[in-house]
């Protein structure tokens, strides 16, 4: 999915694979003041103030996907159970 990141000096899109991704890009690059996706909804604002429980999420996403760069210290089965274990509170939220 194309998803447009706005800055104060311009924007620029990113090809990404979800919305996740596109807040976690988001939160790594200070100076981001909205992410949209290509029907123009906004997917990140960060003068919106984000419920904990998503901040809490996403910020242990951004901690897997750290860990998965360096994947070969961090153990391929932990990093297998960490995302497993985040999916599956997504899903207990989702369907609550």
């Amino acid at each position: 999915m194309i998803y447009i990141f706005h800055r104060a000096e311009g924007f620029y899109p990113l090809t990404l694979r979800g919305d996740l991704e596109a807040i976690s890009n988001a939160i790594n690059n200070p100076g981001t003041t909205r992410v949209t996706d290509s029907e123009n909804r906004v997917v990140y604002d960060p003068s919106v103030e984000q419920t904990p429980v998503l901040d809490a999420e996403v910020d242990a996403f951004v901690q897997c996907a750290q860990n998965f760069k360096r994947v070969g210290q961090y153990g391929e089965a932990r990093l297998k159970a960490d995302i497993r274990s985040l999916l599956e509170a997504f899903a207990i939220k989702a369907s609550a």
